[in-house]
């Protein structure tokens, strides 16, 4: 006759929630607050690593209990993992600063340029350099910087009147129009107002308004009659484009 078979007692170092894989993976779970957050792809891994674990762990006869230093070493194993997948994320995403994108797939934020220095006429020779080179967009910016810096500069009647050029020079006459009538307006004593006023009727022929550019002329040649842009017209060497 076999002797029945007796339950053996709990050891004293049994988990009171102990049981099977899944109540220990239940467990780890519920023990750990974040992991009810994690993605598919964290919480299969956190069960392999539970299940693997498991699969290693000395049961005791007719019993799946798994000891409190067991489990804890299997927390602490699931802490590590996640620990490491926070900081890989981490680390993909990069640290996040100026011109950095905040979100994945979003513009880089544009950077503001280096505010220019130097004197008045360091900065005029500079941009008026660009425009000479026939870097057109750049010289643009540099004589805009130029006239917000210098508004009243001895040089900003001329720095108008190039700005005025290096949009012409690319083809923006409504824009070219705008800056040499601004330079005749503003700056009427200036060498360069005659100047203005006849690229003023040069965009004014461009944009198609034969009327606008006549006026421009006029007003040229009356106010500033011994000017060179005056003299140029009355030769006909101001061939105006068609």
């Amino acid at each position: 006759m076999t002797s029945p078979m007796t339950t053996p007692s709990a050891s004293p170092t049994t988990s009171p929630r102990s049981g099977t894989a899944a109540s220990v993976i239940k467990q780890v779970f519920e023990r750990k607050p974040g992991a009810k957050g994690l993605g598919p792809s964290l919480k299969l891994a956190l069960t392999a690593l539970c299940a693997l674990f498991l699969a290693a762990c000395p049961f005791g006869q007719g019993s799946e209990a798994v000891t409190r230093p067991e489990f804890n070493q299997l927390s602490g194993r699931v802490t590590n993992l996640e620990d490491m997948v926070i900081s890989q994320r981490a680390g993909a995403a990069g640290p996040v600063g100026p011109g950095t994108p905040a979100f994945p797939g979003t513009p880089p934020a544009p950077q503001a340029a280096p505010k220019p220095t130097g004197s008045e006429r360091s900065r005029y020779n500079q941009a008026l350099s660009l425009l000479k080179a026939k870097k057109y967009a750049q010289a643009e910016s540099a004589f805009r910087a130029f006239l917000t810096d210098f508004p009243n500069g001895t040089l900003s009647p001329n720095a108008r009147y190039w700005l005025g050029e290096s949009l012409y020079a690319r083809g923006d006459f409504q824009g070219a129009l705008t800056e040499f009538r601004q330079g005749a307006r503003d700056y009427p004593q200036s060498g360069k107002a005659p100047d203005c006023l006849l690229k003023m009727a040069y965009s004014q022929s461009k944009l198609g308004d034969a009327p606008g550019a006549m006026e421009s002329l006029r007003v040229l040649l009356e106010s500033y009659p011994s000017s060179n842009s005056a003299q140029m017209v009355k030769s006909g060497r101001a061939s105006f484009p068609k």
